[in-house]
């Protein structure tokens, strides 16, 4: 690890990213990261490259408040060049070599990461497949494409745990591939 500077926690929604984020930037000096869920792939990314797109965002207001932001924004030319930036400033001004991102839906993206962010690293979370299934269906946390169904036909059970397990195997595919081009 010693040429990591990047880690990407990855793996399905309600898996347990939460959890390692939290030992690995609470437990070990090493890594630095925000309790907060990125959202840089899904969200910022899919915006305008402007100032206000990182000044709005909850994740990056966190991690450097709004006067570092306008400064990172400043020196870069596009969204990667920024985080990039947002990671080395965090590594140097909280003295961890390592800074700790944290998304499932980034899992989708893993052939990207490696070509965007120098020296990156993942640590990939597999659940037990049911269990996870049965997470995503029951929670508020993430959205199904069944909570948008009419007549409460989203409540339905079977409804629910079909799209949770749509869901789930998407980014079960990609974590099989993501490991597969990791042992190579």
């Amino acid at each position: 690890m010693n040429s990591v500077k990047t880690v990407f926690v990855l793996g399905a929604p309600r898996s347990g990213t939460s959890m390692i984020l939290y030992m690995l930037i609470n437990g070990q000096p090493d890594f630095f990261g925000s309790k907060h869920e990125s959202k840089f792939y899904t969200i910022a990314l899919k915006k305008p490259f402007v100032e206000s797109t990182f000044t709005n965002d909850e994740y990056f207001k966190e991690l450097l408040g709004e006067a570092v932001i306008k400064s990172i924004f400043a020196l870069s030319k596009d969204h990667f060049d920024f985080f990039n930036r947002v990671m080395n400033y965090c590594r140097e001004k909280n003295g961890a070599p390592i800074f700790v991102e944290k998304s499932p839906m980034h899992t989708v993206y893993y052939q990207d990461i490696p070509k965007r962010f120098p020296d990156v690293g993942f640590v990939l979370i597999n659940r037990y497949p049911p269990a996870n299934i049965h997470s995503i269906a029951y929670t508020k946390w993430i959205n199904l494409m069944s909570d948008k169904f009419p007549f409460g036909v989203g409540k339905n059970t079977y409804v629910r745990y079909l799209f949770a397990s749509l869901l789930f195997h998407e980014y079960w595919r990609d974590s099989k591939r993501l490991r597969k081009t990791r042992e190579h």
